[in-house]
């Protein structure tokens, strides 16, 4: 199940599709504050490439495995788009 996750501020916008395995493991706090997470620093480096953005915040690839263990399914981040005004 994908998943949009948006950040946005007066001057742009980040959006990013994520996906796990079900609809319920999609709904989860764990995944969307994982997802949000990428929004905001992926809007912070303006950057829509996640191997770019996961060798500049190690972390969030750590922490994408932690959401995977937490709602026991697999998560793919699969699409980031930035919208800048």
């Amino acid at each position: 199940m994908k998943v949009e996750q948006r950040y946005a501020n007066e001057k742009g916008e980040c959006k990013v599709i994520a996906s796990g395995e079900t609809c319920e493991a999609s709904k989860t706090r764990a995944f969307k504050d994982f997802t949000k997470r990428v929004a905001i620093l992926a809007y912070g480096i303006k950057s829509e490439n996640w191997e770019y953005i996961i060798k500049m915040f190690p972390e969030l690839e750590q922490e994408r495995q932690i959401v995977e263990k937490v709602i026991e399914e697999n998560v793919k981040v699969d699409e980031i788009k930035l919208v800048m005004v």
